[in-house]
């Protein structure tokens, strides 16, 4: 059986829909513009997916809630037990939406939670998110415990490879961004984009200058308020989360009310 051409690069020419390419018949014929206008809609439509996922605005049907929601999934590490699937979109709850919006609009922020709120997975899914429309962003992650850190990176990672299209088996989303550079404590981008989780202390930050700095558990996080103050200068905005506890997020949150 004959191999398919190739086009000029030594690379067989991209498949439509159908997954047929306009290299598969003669050149002019009927079948063969019929494959390119295909696949020329199919561009168009991946075109206008990736804006529409793109837009800085908090909804199901835009931004970085459409890409959580529908095109890309969380896996679960408890799913026998849940008796649920390994693998499912990030859970379209009602208060994501006004907590999203903040994210994109506040450079400083400030999210008491519960420990059942999932905000901290909604912040990794914004710094995700952010890493991958708006190329040369620098996150940085903190946390008290390095085990915490491996996880909240690691969730990053879960998110970028298994991005999806219904109906669509080639993972485009991906290849837009792929991962250059990984390790435990860090992701790197094809776009120049970096996600880096880094350990509890002043010292951990003070070298940075984040696009994003997120502290995860503040209220628990040792030396939270001069990490705070170190990268406050610096960071082009911070979001601090945590379930509550006596301290400097504790009094922080108390002056906002």
């Amino acid at each position: 059986m004959g191999s398919k051409p190739l086009n000029g690069n030594g690379n067989r020419p991209p498949m439509t829909a159908t997954g047929m390419s306009p290299a598969d018949y003669p050149l002019g014929s009927m079948q063969s513009r019929g494959a390119a206008r295909a696949l020329l809609v199919k561009e168009l439509e991946q075109r206008d997916l990736w804006k529409s996922c793109g837009e800085k605005e908090s909804s199901f049907e835009s931004g970085p809630l459409l890409w959580l929601t529908k095109h890309t999934r969380t896996e679960n590490p408890k799913y026998v037990q849940q008796n649920v699937p390994f693998k499912a979109p990030f859970p379209a709850l009602s208060y994501f939406v006004p907590v999203m919006q903040a994210m994109l609009d506040e450079r400083r922020l400030f999210i008491p939670k519960s420990r059942e709120m999932m905000t901290s997975w909604l912040a990794m899914g914004y710094a995700t998110w952010l890493a991958g429309w708006n190329p040369g962003s620098f996150i940085v992650v903190q946390a008290d415990k390095e085990e915490k850190i491996y996880g909240l990176v690691n969730y990053a990672r879960i998110l970028h490879q298994n991005q999806f299209v219904d109906g669509e088996e080639e993972p485009w989303m991906q290849k837009k961004w792929p991962i250059t550079l990984d390790s435990k404590s860090s992701l790197g981008f094809s776009n120049g984009s970096k996600i880096l989780g880094v350990p509890s202390g002043e010292a951990q930050i003070r070298s940075y200058h984040p696009t994003l700095y997120i502290l995860d558990e503040a209220a628990f996080l040792p030396e939270a308020q001069q990490c705070y103050a170190t990268a406050h200068p610096v960071a082009y905005q911070i979001i601090a989360i945590s379930s509550d506890g006596l301290g400097w997020f504790h009094q922080v949150t108390r002056e906002m009310e």
